[in-house]
């Protein structure tokens, strides 16, 4: 893949939605520094008016309740039934 980083993120979202975590691992960075690159390219993005970046919000395996998507972070549990496997958020530009 060529380009920045940030580039390279536009490419890979728009093919399909990834977890900050996939994106971390993927680029060898961490997860800060990811979420910074996303905020950027939302408002890159919201400039250009062409594409818009997503958030699908982290939910729970069991329950499927769902938590609040402006936050890239992974719950610790579900307040709802209280379990701890919960699918993290996941990212995408269409």
């Amino acid at each position: 893949m060529e380009g920045t980083r940030r580039e390279q993120l536009v490419t890979l979202l728009k093919e399909r939605p990834h977890s900050v975590q996939e994106l971390s691992t993927f680029f060898g960075v961490n997860e800060k520094t990811i979420e910074k690159d996303l905020q950027h390219l939302q408002k890159s993005l919201r400039r250009a008016r062409t594409l818009a970046l997503y958030v699908l919000p982290p939910r729970c395996t069991r329950c499927e309740f769902e938590f609040d998507a402006r936050s890239l972070k992974t719950p610790s549990r579900c307040p709802k039934c209280k379990n701890e496997r919960i699918m993290p958020a996941m990212v995408k530009i269409e």
